[in-house]
C-alpha cells in the first residue's frame, strides 16, 4: 500500500476575519515550499505586488476546493478565476495560512530505541541480600 500525499483542511476559529471559510488544499513540493518561503519574505518588503502572482500560481495548482463566493456565486479554483474574482484581502491571508500550515515541520517522533545502551535493569546490583 502506498503512502498518499496529505490534503489539508484549513478552517479559522470564530472571531477570525476568515471564520466560515473552508479550504481543502494539497501540500507543497519541497521546491514550491522553497519558492513560497522566499516570496513570502520578499512580499513583506517594498514592491510586494510582483511577488503575489507567483504565490497565487502555486496556490491555485494545489487548491482542491473552497467555499469562497462572490455575491452567492462560487469562485472557482483556477488561477484565472481567483485572479479575476478573488479579493486580495481574502485570498492572500489564506495563502499565508496555508504556507504556515504546510511549512510547519512537526516535532520529531519520540525516541524508540536507547541506541544500544545498557538498560537500567542491567546496571542494578544483583547480589543476594
Amino acid at each position: 500500500m502506498a503512502f498518499q500525499k496529505k490534503t489539508y483542511n484549513l478552517k479559522w476559529e470564530e472571531g477570525h476575519a476568515l471564520h466560515g471559510m473552508e479550504v481543502k488544499i494539497g501540500g507543497l513540493s519541497i521546491g514550491d515550499l522553497e519558492v513560497m518561503a522566499a516570496l513570502r519574505t520578499e512580499a513583506a518588503g517594498a514592491n510586494s505586488f510582483e511577488k503575489i502572482m507567483p504565490m497565487l500560481e502555486i496556490f491555485s495548482r494545489s487548491l482542491v476546493s473552497w467555499n469562497y463566493e462572490d455575491d452567492g456565486s462560487p469562485i472557482g479554483t483556477s488561477l484565472a478565476e481567483i485572479r479575476d474574482q478573488g479579493d486580495a484581502r481574502d485570498v492572500i491571508p489564506v495563502i499565508l495560512s496555508w504556507v504556515s500550515e504546510v511549512g510547519d515541520i512537526p516535532a520529531p517522533l519520540s525516541p524508540g530505541s536507547n541506541s544500544g545502551e545498557k538498560s537500567p535493569e542491567e546496571s542494578m546490583p544483583m547480589e543476594v541480600l
